[in-house]
């Protein structure tokens, strides 16, 4: 699950430490285990990382503390599906109480109603004729290191789908009655994460893939960004008392040390 993405640096005194606060692992779409990720973000030099995966904190506590171990700090995250007129919005949550009920009992509703649309996709795709076994999908099992999701390796390992890219452009798509599930609204959200002590993001704000764009509605990434580093300026000056945050470049265009991460983001009130 390689993407670019936008990180920053962080200075303290005259030393930069790089900060990913957008990472995946295994406990979602991400390939990475704890210790894995931990491995990879010392690798890249990082200072700050926030593992936020999709609608579970399963890897958190155990990330922080091998992090901890290893003289990285780790903000706690999780990125909370939504929805809003229609269109999937991912919401980004920063320095959250994973113990929260209320935040537990979203995540765990979304993790239901992604695995009812992973049921409901094979169903539907067998009804169009697709030469696929629903039992056989029940019991199906796969490495969790190869990332994605349990319906895109079942139908890898048929031989009908070559990956993610070839998944959203031929398969889940209207044409096959396939779209994401209704999420809760995004206000449900941004309170949830508010109500677990966290500050809530939109990620993927420039992204027409996950939500409307905001590039559509006249604001250009760089806009988009700056507004982002505004709140993660407040997160990481909370990790780092005393540092100065600014965007990282390399040869002119911004880019990410680790590479199982999401986009731009947007500040929530």
């Amino acid at each position: 699950m390689q993407r670019r993405r936008r990180i920053a640096a962080i200075t303290m005194g005259e030393k930069m430490r790089k900060v990913d606060l957008h990472i995946h692992s295994t406990a979602s779409d991400g390939t990475w285990t704890p210790q894995e990720l931990v491995n990879a973000a010392q690798a890249a030099g990082l200072g700050l990382i926030a593992v936020t995966d999709h609608d579970s904190t399963a890897n958190v506590a155990e990330t922080m503390r091998i992090a901890a171990a290893n003289g990285i700090k780790c903000l706690p995250g999780v990125e909370v599906c939504s929805t809003k007129d229609g269109m999937s919005f991912h919401i980004l949550g920063y320095g959250i109480d994973t113990g929260n009920k209320l935040l537990q009992e979203l995540l765990a509703h979304n993790t239901y109603l992604l695995e009812k649309k992973d049921d409901d996709s094979v169903q539907l795709l067998i009804k169009q004729g697709w030469p696929l076994d629903f039992k056989e999908f029940q019991n199906y099992t796969y490495d969790r290191r190869r990332g994605g999701w349990k319906s895109l390796a079942y139908l890898i390992d048929k031989g009908l789908c070559s990956g993610v890219n070839d998944f959203f452009k031929r398969i889940f798509t209207a044409e096959n009655d396939l779209g994401f599930p209704e999420f809760p609204p995004i206000s449900e959200v941004i309170a949830a994460i508010h109500g677990a002590g966290g500050a809530a993001l939109c990620a993927h704000a420039a992204s027409a893939f996950h939500g409307p764009g905001l590039a559509q509605h006249g604001r250009s990434f760089a806009a988009v960004v700056r507004g982002v580093v505004i709140k993660v300026v407040q997160i990481v000056e909370q990790a780092f008392p005393g540092g100065r945050i600014g965007p990282q470049q390399q040869g002119g265009q911004a880019q990410g040390a680790l590479g199982q991460t999401g986009g731009g983001g947007q500040l929530l009130p």
